[in-house]
């Protein structure tokens, strides 16, 4: 009975080592792609928060988030500010940037 129960905790102790090992894994990958597309369109970003409406939009609500959507025919990139949730009740700002020039070309408010 005794070995029973000592196996039962190994095989747990494993079971909590590999999904460490998973839970590890899954945080630096996520972080590794991050970085990656900070680096990619950190010039893009700075180019949007230059504009008024943008900076107005940054001071109205706290904690703005970011999404990067690259155009599939390589030529545009769309910046879009937002809060918590992407809706379209929710208020956003999405710009329009030259993917090359990194200029602002279009800013659409919601």
């Amino acid at each position: 009975m005794a070995e029973g129960f000592q196996q039962a905790i190994l095989y747990i102790g494993y079971a909590m080592a590999v999904l460490a090992f998973l839970i590890i894994a899954y945080v630096i990958m996520t972080y590794r792609e991050t970085t990656r597309a900070l680096r990619l369109y950190a010039d893009h970003i700075k180019a949007t928060m230059g504009l008024r409406e943008v900076q107005q939009f940054i001071q109205s609500y706290r904690k703005p988030k970011i999404e990067v959507i690259e155009d599939p025919k390589g030529k545009l990139v769309y910046i879009r500010w937002y809060v918590k949730e992407l809706s379209k009740d929710k208020p956003s700002v999405l710009v329009h940037v030259d993917l090359k020039t990194k200029k602002p070309i279009k800013v659409e408010v919601h």
